[in-house]
């Protein structure tokens, strides 16, 4: 269960862990349910995913808070002959509270015995950051990325702070699905552009698929001049199904970048880092 990647800012998912449940609003139209009742159907995928989505009364699939451990999975980071940028758990979240606290550290040992390797660990329960963190985290292990969700102003409000006051080398925000103006001033930085704590990248994207929510340009923009004005690298990953129509756009998600106007055309990435896309 580790696959090449189609999203933008990596080059592997990894998921050693399935299942998962929602918190907020930026949950309601989660691709991984989806993708996860169509696995849990699949003879050699059904064991992993088992049990882990259900069918609602009105026929939507759900995750139902069943995790399940993949240890099979595990090792391949280590069998990977060069070094990988890597989404961790793009179909869970490390950090949600059913995760076995035991087989949590099995994790944090391959990411610590791997260190050719960067991973990419984005949660939206960064209140569980550092109690689940290994003992010899320090301020953290340079090759992790540590980042949380902020779909709206009330997600960036309840999470950003926790993840910026928790120990990590590298601290990122991605607003996406954005379903609503995100304003980084007074919770990110300040009124006058500087960092309220070390902050190192962050991404924005609006919504796609079949279920989209609004997403307006006008609050990309936003995010981008934030970031210039604290001198925080942005990677705007995709415009979202709404603009893409209502710009007429092929690429039915917005994603395609050489259909954006120039000043959207962002995709920084900390500290000169770059993937190979």
């Amino acid at each position: 269960m580790a696959t090449t990647s189609n999203i933008q800012w990596t080059e592997k998912t990894w998921n050693p862990i399935t299942g998962c449940s929602r918190v907020s609003s930026g949950c309601q139209n989660c691709y991984a349910e989806a993708m996860a009742f169509r696995l849990m159907h699949m003879p050699h995928t059904a064991e992993r995913y088992a049990g882990t989505v259900r069918k609602t009364s009105g026929g939507k699939n759900q995750f139902t808070g069943h995790i399940n451990t993949v240890p099979e999975v595990l090792d391949h980071p280590r069998k990977w002959k060069s070094p990988q940028v890597v989404f961790v758990n793009s179909m869970s979240d490390l950090f949600h509270e059913n995760v076995p606290r035991e087989y949590l550290m099995e994790i944090w040992k391959v990411i610590r015995e791997t260190p050719q390797h960067t991973y990419q660990i984005l949660t939206k329960r960064p209140e569980r950051i550092e109690q689940n963190l290994p003992d010899d985290w320090g301020k953290g292990y340079d090759n992790v990325w540590m980042g949380t969700s902020t779909e709206n102003q009330k997600a960036l409000i309840d999470r950003a702070l926790p993840l910026m006051y928790s120990p990590a080398r590298v601290r990122f925000l991605s607003v996406e699905p954005m379903i609503a103006k995100v304003d980084l001033t007074g919770h990110v930085v300040t009124p006058g552009g500087m960092l309220v704590n070390p902050l190192h990248w962050v991404i924005v994207g609006g919504e796609s698929g079949r279920n989209y929510r609004e997403c307006k340009i006008e609050w990309i923009e936003q995010i981008i001049d934030d970031c210039k004005a604290a001198k925080i690298p942005v990677f705007v990953k995709q415009l979202g199904t709404h603009l893409a129509k209502k710009m007429k756009m092929k690429d039915k998600k917005g994603g395609d970048i050489s259909e954006w106007p120039d000043h959207l055309r962002v995709r920084e990435f900390p500290a000169s880092f770059e993937v190979d896309k």
